[in-house]
């Protein structure tokens, strides 16, 4: 029967569920799955940094965001990214949520009305500053207007018996407007409008939900030659697709409530996108392939009633290995034959451990050791008899060749341009030679590959080739755009099928040429090789390797790195459009954009 163990209470029971690998370093990415208004990003950040959380990456509030655009990059334990995905999601999809409906209202009125959203009043104490920067994030306001205010509802009405001694009651306080809601309990719109206007009051808050109240107001308002001395708001149910009829009515102020302040989640996810177990890096290093050399022979051995699968687990504990990765094929007389099923293996789980597996074989039952017993194998599994005083010199000497090595490869650059128009003659290559130059001013070794086809399979054979010939760098240049033709960052992804994409700009699939979703770059690893997708146009291209040559230094990892290229070239597109009358951006950005 399974033993169930309590657990104590306030205690976090991920501390139990991560307790084997809270030394990992971990990146999360938080990500849209919708188009919106982004918010909340601020607060996401504070609460990141409480949680412990390095903040590697975000992007502005108040910018449109595409399907799959990444927000957030953060990094930390496994916990901590576990408490950000309860955390921060939901508080970046509340906000952005909110933000949206605002930014859509305020669209709607096209400038002929002030949106604002009072409802925020109503939320709990705990809300109500987040709900306030989410509406004004949106383009609204949470306040009816800018000015101090005193604001009477109908209660305050009530309590005082009527509009004129409402706004009696206030009438001290000569630096501060009037707004009073009239909802015809007093009597009729009309009477109200009166009533409150001779009082004093300087906006009118008809909160009744009919249009045809707004319009009696207005009425009396110009017929008594006061319109544009008092103002006109309307509530009362107001739905954010009534705004563009409203907006034709003689209206100053809406109030839209619950359809901005309770809104529908702006939907995101969190993802982990990397993760780096503790000493990972050293043993990677150093991961051998067997070479199909795969046998063990453990010579001088006896048996009798011996269990073949505790020698097999022995040999697997000891090796760091799986229990199934270990199995003996053959016994004999004097000697049994184990075979480790696995490609690969790393050295220092193995490196002189022949005592250790021998003492511990000589401790099980049944089974007997000679004077020269020894353990033999044919490939780099003969690493198990390294003396053990040799080992540490051993692998600081491989360790300081292997750093040696990738010293050199990081510092060699191989770049390819693309497309048929390049390969045609029909536009001439600016950016092999323009990257090349600007690498090698900075000490590195640069080549310029052949000119690659639109075919994913053709641009992944020539990526392979470059990680194969020992570049550190791979970057590729066109092919990343919107049209069927544009393949490369597909071909990056048979390369690395987990390589990190940014969107630089989202499209109406499949309007005009725009076959694909929209233009993004790519950022792949494999092995030791990082390979680059930028763009086709050369200012870009300029832009992108500034971001590469102050980020390369850091090892951002390929997630943040991504995102950071992209983030820079959003803001090209930015400052074409406002040089491009045939560009048109949809908030912060939304572009006709071609190589």
């Amino acid at each position: 029967m399974a033993e169930c163990q309590t657990v104590r209470p306030h205690s976090d029971i991920r501390d139990q569920i991560f307790a084997g690998v809270m030394d990992a370093t971990t990146t999360a990415a938080i990500t849209a799955e919708r188009d919106g208004v982004l918010a909340g990003i601020d607060r996401a950040r504070e609460k990141a940094v409480e949680l412990g959380l390095t903040v590697l990456y975000w992007a502005e509030d108040g910018m449109w965001i595409a399907e799959g655009e990444k927000v957030l990059l953060v990094r930390g334990n496994p916990k901590q990214v576990a408490q950000a995905e309860e955390v921060l999601v939901g508080l970046i999809a509340k906000s952005s949520g909110i933000a949206t409906a605002a930014h859509k209202a305020v669209s709607h009125a096209r400038g002929k009305v002030a949106i604002v959203s009072g409802a925020w009043k109503k939320m709990p104490p705990d809300l109500k500053f987040l709900v306030r920067e989410a509406i004004t994030t949106g383009g609204a306001n949470f306040r009816i207007v800018n000015q101090p205010f005193i604001y009477l509802d109908k209660n305050y009405v009530r309590m005082f018996g009527g509009i004129r001694e409402t706004l009696k009651a206030v009438s001290g306080f000569q630096d501060m407007l009037k707004v009073i809601q009239l909802k015809g309990e007093t009597g009729g719109i009309a009477a109200e409008a009166e009533e409150a206007v001779l009082g004093g009051a300087d906006i009118l808050m008809v909160d009744t939900g009919q249009t045809a109240d707004a319009e009696t107001v207005e009425a009396y308002l110009t017929a008594a030659g006061i319109r544009d001395k008092v103002k006109i708001a309307f509530a009362g149910g107001v739905k954010i697709e009534d705004i563009p009829g409203l907006a034709e009515k003689d209206i100053d102020i809406l109030d839209i409530g619950t359809q901005i302040v309770d809104a529908p989640l702006l939907d995101f996810r969190l993802d982990v996108v990397e993760v780096q177990r503790a000493g990972e890096e050293k043993n990677t290093l150093l991961e051998l392939n067997l070479l199909e050399k795969t046998e063990l022979w453990v010579e001088d051995i006896f048996m009798n009633g011996a269990n073949l699968t505790d020698i097999a687990s022995v040999v697997a504990e000891t090796l760091n290995l799986e229990r199934k990765e270990v199995l003996v094929v053959d016994v004999r007389d004097n000697h049994i034959t184990l075979d480790i099923l696995r490609r690969t293996i790393q050295a220092r789980d193995i490196a002189g451990k022949e005592g250790e597996i021998l003492d511990r074989l000589a401790h099980l039952p049944g089974v007997r050791l000679g004077e020269d017993a020894r353990i033999h194998s044919e490939g780099i599994l003969g690493l198990i008899a390294l003396p053990p005083e040799e080992v540490e010199e051993t692998f600081r000497r491989s360790e300081q060749m292997v750093e040696e090595i990738r010293a050199r490869v990081a510092r060699r650059v191989k770049v390819f341009p693309s497309g048929f128009e390049v390969k045609r003659g029909m536009i001439r290559d600016t950016n092999s030679p323009m990257i090349a130059e600007e690498f090698r001013r900075r000490g590195y070794n640069v080549a310029t590959g052949g000119i690659m086809d639109d075919d994913e399979d053709s641009i992944a054979m020539h990526l392979l080739r470059a990680v194969e010939e020992g570049y550190g760098l791979v970057i590729t240049t066109g092919g990343v755009g919107a049209e069927d033709k544009d393949r490369t960052v597909e071909g990056l992804l048979r390369v690395d099928p987990m390589a990190a994409t940014s969107w630089i700009v989202k499209y109406q699939k499949g309007s005009g040429r725009h076959q694909k979703a929209g233009v993004r770059i790519a950022v792949g690893v494999v092995g030791e090789t990082t390979i680059i997708a930028l763009p086709g146009p050369n200012d870009e291209v300029k832009v992108a390797l500034e971001v590469l040559f102050r980020e390369l230094p850091h090892q951002p990892g390929k997630t943040v790195l991504a995102e950071r290229i992209a983030g820079a070239l959003r803001e090209v597109l930015k400052a074409k459009n406002q040089a491009h009358e045939s560009c048109h951006f949809d908030h912060h950005y939304m572009c006709h954009h071609s190589r």
